[in-house]
């Protein structure tokens, strides 16, 4: 009886793994491989929000506009630098199915430094650092 129920158990595990992986492998993958390439979304506007303050998370807000004739998935991506030029960390906002020649408002936000250390920012569309 052991041995009848291993192998039921051995031929479920051989039957169902391969059926978990083929889903996770298709189904979170990006359709075009990730974050549009610039010629796909161009960024119309950006600004760094909020006062400086001790517990006033940096925010840049901006609109970006799908250039391209398909719907994409969007990534806005900002890197946030300190007075003497380091790299105090990166965040990113991003959307799924934006249509072509649709507008996106975004919104990224660090959460994990205060307004009043950050100098400067770098913002790209998707995977272009």
């Amino acid at each position: 009886m052991k041995r009848i129920m291993g192998l039921i158990a051995i031929t479920l595990v051989a039957i169902l793994i391969p059926s978990f992986t083929g889903c996770a492998e298709t189904q979170y993958e990006p359709s075009e491989g990730g974050a549009p390439p610039a010629e796909k979304l161009e960024i119309l506007s950006h600004s760094m929000s909020g006062g400086r303050g001790e517990f006033v998370k940096p925010v840049v807000k901006g609109t970006a506009k799908n250039v391209s004739s398909s719907t994409i998935y969007a990534e806005v991506k900002v890197k946030f630098y300190d007075a003497s030029g380091a790299l105090l960390g990166t965040s990113l906002d991003s959307i799924n199915d934006l249509s072509a020649g649709e507008t996106w408002s975004f919104k990224v936000v660090y959460y994990d430094i205060d307004r009043e250390n950050v100098y400067s920012y770098k913002i790209e569309v998707g995977s272009t650092w």
